[in-house]
């Protein structure tokens, strides 16, 4: 429960806040960093069905017993793990990029707050 919880909290909270601080503009509309938690949602319809329908068999058949559901829960803690190494590589890049100083500020950052120019 502890580590399935981290990583709702970073989905929830640290990625949103970091998408407000990058350039999520769309024409002349800022995307909210909320935005992107449909992402998660999308996740589960598609690849629900298609990971126990297909995948899990296929692994399965070739190694001659049912895939646990241990293994199903480690698989997935390990997905979280490489999404929150990609956030934090996505992190160090942001920061390295210009301030959109050009452009308005953020429109869900703290007030004053620029927007870095990497999308």
């Amino acid at each position: 429960n502890l580590s399935f919880n981290m990583g709702y909290n970073s989905m929830n909270n640290a990625l949103p806040a970091q998408a407000c601080q990058m350039n999520t503009m769309i024409g002349g509309t800022q995307l909210n960093g909320a935005f992107f938690n449909l992402g998660d949602a999308l996740a589960i319809v598609v690849f629900t069905p298609l990971f126990e329908s297909v995948v899990y068999p296929a692994i399965a058949k070739c190694k001659g017993s049912p895939v646990r559901l241990g293994q199903k829960l480690v698989a997935g803690m390990l997905v979280v793990a490489l999404a929150n190494i990609v956030a934090a590589i996505m992190e160090i890049r942001r920061r390295q990029e210009p301030l959109m100083t050009w452009t308005q500020c953020s429109e869900c950052a703290p007030n004053g707050i620029h927007m870095r120019d990497m999308s």
